[in-house]
């Protein structure tokens, strides 16, 4: 049986300058995450990570797999998506699922960055999963 965590964030990209007639636009992001084999895992965090690399021209799928080959044995990659940015750059979202006594995710910023071809790395949501 495939178990499913399906949550939704909404988030506030707009706010009027009027205090009176505030008005908030958002746009609800759904994640769903496969939970197959977290009961013998233990994974119960899952961290996004957004990999901005140096330029466009650079090889997405050798990027994917060295994201990959930098989480730690004690983590899992759940996947990565592709986010268009501007001017041609794609971001890479990475899912990692990990166990919340592990310590947090510095661990993992710290291991993309030391990719040669990534920009900056940015933690850009951390969940617990229920």
């Amino acid at each position: 049986m495939k178990r499913v965590l399906s949550f939704h964030v909404l988030t506030v990209i707009g706010l009027s300058l009027d205090v009176k007639n505030a008005e908030f636009w958002r746009i609800p992001i759904s994640v769903n995450v496969d939970l197959r084999g977290r009961d013998k895992m233990g994974y119960n965090v899952v961290a996004i990570a957004k990999v901005m690399p140096v330029s466009p021209e650079i090889d997405r799928e050798k990027l994917k797999k060295d994201i990959e080959s930098k989480i730690p044995q004690n983590m899992k990659l759940h996947k990565i998506e592709e986010e268009p940015i501007a001017f041609g750059i794609v971001a890479l979202n990475a899912f990692v699922l990990l166990s919340d006594a592990e310590g947090g995710v510095d661990d993992i910023e710290e291991r993309i960055k030391e990719i040669e071809d990534v920009s900056e790395v940015d933690i850009i949501d951390v969940r617990r999963l229920l």
